[in-house]
């Protein structure tokens, strides 16, 4: 991996909203969503994973089939 050459300005704020859809959904204390987080940093999407840049949302959906199972995240700017 190498990161993104054009990095998000420091000074703005983000929403990041986490939908996971799972046959068998788990507590929100059981996920461990920061590996997600440190890719979407290095790729230059996010310039911080810290709480001064972000604020976040977990979202959990039950689905029928281990083939519909997925996560989905949704970057936005933070309206405060």
């Amino acid at each position: 991996e190498r990161p993104v050459s054009r990095e998000a300005p420091r000074d703005t704020r983000y929403e990041v909203c986490f939908t996971i859809y799972s046959t068998r959904p788990c507590d929100f204390d059981n996920w461990n969503l920061k590996d997600c987080l440190d890719v979407l940093t290095r790729i230059g999407v996010l310039p911080g994973d810290d709480w001064a840049v972000l604020q976040g949302t977990i979202k959990s959906r039950k689905v029928h089939s281990k083939k519909e199972e997925r996560t989905e995240i949704k970057v936005t700017l933070a309206i405060d």
